[in-house]
């Protein structure tokens, strides 16, 4: 198992937590799937069948980066929401 689809399945739904208001949990399973993606890419992507193709990986990399500036976003929102008067 080459674990792009997990990770991928992790951050769709860090996404949805997060627009739900579960914060603590999307943060924990966009963690987990920065940890699989980075390790993948900073090892040799396997190529093949069995291994995912590559454009999976690439995929969940910009899904990754999309996930974060949308959490990153929501929170620079809430913490100025609190210090503007």
């Amino acid at each position: 198992e080459s674990g792009v689809l997990e990770a991928t399945l992790q951050i769709i739904r860090a996404m949805t937590s997060y627009k739900q208001g579960r914060v603590a949990e999307s943060l924990l399973d966009l963690s987990a799937a920065r940890q699989t993606i980075e390790s993948r890419f900073n090892a040799d992507i396997p190529l093949g069948y069995r291994q995912a193709y590559w454009y999976d990986w690439v995929f969940a990399r910009i899904l990754l980066r999309e996930a974060d500036a949308m959490i990153q976003a929501g929170n620079d929102d809430t913490e100025g929401a609190g210090t503007s008067e």
